[in-house]
C-alpha cells in the first residue's frame, strides 16, 4: 500500500479505476514508484550521516565529561585541586572563577546551537593551560600538549557532529568578489 503525499491515493483504489481509466493507473504508478525512491535515498542519506555521527558524539562526549570533571573539581576544590593550582602559579581564590569559566564554555560546547562558539571558547581555556604548563617547564606530551590533544578530539568531534562545518572550515576555494 502506498499513500502518495501530493494527492494522497491508495494505490488499491487506484488499482480498482484500473480497469475503466489505464492511464490514472499508470500515473498513479509512477508517482508511488518516485515517492518510494526519494523516501529510500532520504532513509539512506539520514542512515549514513547518523552513523558518521557516532565516532563525533563519542569524540565530543569524552572532552564534554573531562572538562564536566576539570569543572566540577573545581567547585568542590578538594587538596589536591587547590595544591595543583597553586603550584600552577595561581592563588586559591582563582580557582572558582576557572571553575565557571570552564563549565560556562563546555555548557556552550553542549548545546548543539552554541557549539562552534563553545569550542572556540574551550580553545582559549585550553591556550591558558599550555601557556601556564610551558612557562613552568613542565614535560611536553604529558603536560604541554596535553590540551592540544582535547582540542584535536574536540574539533574533530564537533567537525563529525556536523558535516557542514567541515566544508566551511576545509574549503580551499576562493571568493571571486571582484
Amino acid at each position: 500500500m502506498c499513500f502518495i503525499v501530493t494527492g494522497l491515493i491508495d494505490v488499491r483504489y487506484a488499482l480498482a479505476l484500473s480497469q475503466s481509466t489505464p492511464q490514472l493507473f499508470a500515473l498513479t504508478n509512477f508517482k508511488c514508484q518516485l515517492f518510494t525512491r526519494i523516501l529510500n535515498q532520504q532513509t539512506n542519506q539520514t542512515m549514513s550521516t547518523q552513523r558518521k555521527s557516532i565516532p563525533g558524539i563519542i569524540m565530543s562526549g569524552l572532552v564534554i565529561l573531562f572538562m564536566l570533571f576539570d569543572s566540577i573539581m573545581k567547585f568542590i576544590q578538594p587538596d589536591e585541586v587547590i595544591e595543583g593550582t597553586v603550584k600552577l602559579g595561581f592563588q586559591e581564590h582563582h580557582i572558582l572563577p576557572i571553575g565557571v569559566i570552564g563549565f560556562l564554555a563546555t555548557l556552550f560546547y553542549i548545546i548543539p546551537r552554541t557549539s562552534v562558539i563553545g569550542a572556540i571558547l574551550l580553545t582559549g581555556y585550553f591556550g591558558g593551560a599550555i601557556v601556564t604548563n610551558f612557562r613552568l617547564d613542565q614535560p611536553l606530551f604529558s603536560h604541554i600538549l596535553f590540551p592540544i590533544y582535547i582540542s584535536i578530539l574536540m574539533w574533530g568531534g564537533l567537525i563529525l557532529r556536523n558535516p557542514s562545518l567541515k566544508k566551511f572550515l576545509l574549503n580551499h576555494q576562493t571568493l571571486n568578489n571582484e
